[in-house]
């Protein structure tokens, strides 16, 4: 927990109000751990991919954190399936895969697909307080609500995030 994430849940509990008192038609979609293509320089995915494209060691934490990694165009076409659906004023639908991987497992499937010469440093920098350890989205809700589900896999994913970069170079 943090400012960042307090402000976010205070901004939803907000919404939610206003929806359940007003009748406002306010509908929520929790974004998992987007990654892809045109991510800025500063994000995990991005900064590992450069690092391992250049041949760089990439300092990271343990990363023993577990998230749900989703793929940019499944955020899109799970956004644009949560706008078509008529769902209950107040509702939250989950956009992730419903499957949780370490960071440093990512980190390290990077690395892997670029088959370079850097390598993953894991626990060179501290952990962040207050971080939660698992973030795992109920796809199994998202499904039985919207009929969507992620279609991209994180191995899949990561080598299209991959080759983008590698024509930018």
């Amino acid at each position: 927990m943090n400012v960042y994430a307090a402000s976010k849940a205070a901004a939803w509990a907000f919404c939610q109000m206003y929806a359940r008192t007003q009748g406002w038609p306010i509908v929520g979609a929790m974004i998992f751990q987007a990654y892809g293509p045109g991510q800025p320089g500063h994000t995990l995915v991005a900064a590992a991919v450069q690092a391992a494209l250049r041949d760089q060691d990439f300092a990271m934490t343990a990363g023993l954190q577990q998230r749900d990694w989703i793929y940019l165009s499944d955020v899109v076409c799970g956004l644009t399936t949560v706008l078509r659906h008529n769902l209950a004023a107040g509702e939250t639908i989950e956009l992730g895969t419903g499957t949780a991987t370490a960071v440093v497992d990512v980190v390290r499937l990077i690395y892997e697909l670029v088959d370079g010469k850097g390598q993953p440093r894991p626990g060179v920098l501290p952990g962040r307080p207050g971080e939660d350890s698992i973030q795992q989205a109920n796809a199994a809700h998202t499904l039985a609500q919207t009929g969507w589900q992620a279609a991209t896999s994180l191995t899949e994913g990561l080598r299209q995030t991959i080759q983008t970069a590698q024509s930018t170079l």
